[in-house]
């Protein structure tokens, strides 16, 4: 039996709140471990650098952009 496997192209998914934001100087610290821009939340901070790890595994790719809902550009 033969092994086929089939790649999907085209996927994206967006995810919008209605949160802070993230500041546009701030956007590309956000995905180091370790970097945490809510300091009100408790947290460590690896949580956007493994899911950026991860979907880059798969030759995706994780970013921010400014969403209609949330309150920082």
């Amino acid at each position: 039996m033969q092994r086929q496997s089939k790649r999907i192209t085209g996927l994206t998914i967006e995810i919008h709140d209605d949160g802070q934001g993230i500041a546009k100087s701030e956007r590309k610290s956000v995905f180091q471990r370790g970097a945490r821009v809510d300091q009100h939340t408790p947290g460590q901070g690896i949580g956007l650098s493994v899911a950026k790890e991860i979907i880059e595994r798969y030759d995706g790719q994780l970013t921010t952009k400014t969403s209609e809902l949330g309150r920082t550009g």
